[in-house]
């Protein structure tokens, strides 16, 4: 149950943003530390719509199984933005998810406005997702009209990813909205990739989401990527995803300075006279970014900073965003501030953002804000975004 509670608090941590930007207060109703209900009240006490148009949340839960459905004012089943009243999760054996099922005002599986009404989940003994399904009414596999696919399954190699497909309802290949049917990955015999590529259902060349179709990685002795090139599907650079290639070199700390070119292989500038970046990374994340001008050194960009510093939590997410001048010195960036606090919930999403000085206190950034609030539907998906400034009153 361990995944459900996790969700269950994720809400709870994100009432008290909702409810006050939605002018309801809610009130909650606990059994054994688990929630039962969640009921949004106007200002005298009655039931009224919440953030996301129901007035009233009740859990109910089985062995490795929640359900949440979802009622109006009036008691009577809601329908949400997604052509739906309820859902129910459910976990495996081993705490992963399982599947997700949208659910009619009967509690029978039903149709959502995205294309499907149930989804399925499958992983490997490592945790990773192996397979994910989506399923119609009918629990047979159906295609997304906005995906142009009904199952996606990921190949790993160990820990790594080295393989994606997409299927129809039979497991076929198919080509996505996207324009391809599968990305592959090739590794070296050190188990690093050395080559990624994408193909239509039919197996010949296709244009990934990126505007490529292949690129290489070649690496020194010591494992490290010394430059990445960029194909289309006719074998020939392309700077459709910004650049066509690549380079890298390593100073003694193990700092990787990165320049780019585009397909005539002219240098690609990062804004005023910066021509490459130098990276400082420890376990696979970036640390520390600061851009050099064609002498090596340190210069700001039109931004208004050099370094970018970054700092992660626990879960690897970016929580802090510090910024310097060429003298290594914090400084405010043109837009008013001199670092970004971000603040994340238990399920991964951003909370909110909050703009800083460089002494770490809070400031207004350059249009008056100082916090942000990103407010999501029952889906995950962003629905709004509340600014205020420094001392609390909203910004629009």
């Amino acid at each position: 149950m361990k995944r459900m509670i996790l969700a269950v608090a994720a809400v709870m941590l994100l009432m008290p943003l909702l409810t006050g930007l939605a002018e309801v207060t809610e009130e909650r109703t606990e059994e054994r530390g688990r929630v039962t209900s969640i009921i949004w009240k106007d200002e005298n006490g009655n039931p009224a719509a919440g953030p996301d148009g129901y007035a009233e949340i009740r859990y109910t839960y089985d062995y490795q199984q929640v359900t949440e459905v979802y009622y109006d004012a009036e008691g009577y089943p809601y329908a949400t933005e997604g052509g739906y009243c309820g859902k129910r999760t459910t976990l495996d054996s081993r705490n992963m998810l399982s599947s997700i099922e949208y659910l009619d005002a009967y509690g029978k599986l039903t149709m959502t406005r995205m294309g499907y009404a149930m989804i399925s989940y499958s992983h490997y003994t490592s945790g990773a997702e192996r397979l994910v399904v989506f399923h119609g009414a009918d629990q047979r596999p159906c295609i997304v009209p906005s995906l142009g696919y009904a199952q996606v399954e990921d190949e790993y190699s160990g820990y790594t990813l080295v393989g994606r497909k997409f299927m129809n309802e039979t497991g076929g290949l198919v080509d996505t909205q996207a324009g391809y049917a599968a990305m592959k990955k090739k590794m070296n015999k050190s188990r690093q990739i050395i080559r990624v590529w994408y193909e239509h259902a039919d197996e010949t060349p296709a244009t990934g989401p990126d505007g490529w179709s292949y690129c290489v990685t070649d690496r020194d002795n010591n494992g490290r990527a010394v430059e990445v090139r960029y194909y289309d599907i006719h074998d020939n650079l392309t700077d459709l995803g910004g650049c066509a290639r690549e380079t890298y070199t390593y100073d003694r700390e193990g700092r990787a300075t990165m320049t780019r070119y585009d397909a005539q292989d002219n240098a690609i500038g990062f804004g005023g006279d910066a021509v490459s970046v130098r990276r400082k990374t420890k376990n696979d994340k970036v640390m520390e970014e600061t851009y050099l001008n064609a002498d090596g050194e340190p210069t700001e960009l039109p931004e208004g900073y050099a370094t970018a510093a970054y700092s992660y939590n626990a879960a690897d997410q970016l929580e802090l965003i510090q910024y310097y001048n060429a003298a290594g010195n914090k400084q405010a960036c043109k837009y008013g501030y001199a670092a970004i606090s971000q603040i994340w919930d238990v399920t991964g999403q951003l909370l909110s953002k909050i703009y800083l000085d460089e002494n770490g206190q809070p400031v207004n950034n350059v249009s008056g804000v100082n916090k942000e609030q990103f407010v999501y539907d029952s889906e995950g998906r962003l629905k709004d975004t509340k600014k205020f400034d420094i001392d609390g009153n909203p910004v629009r």
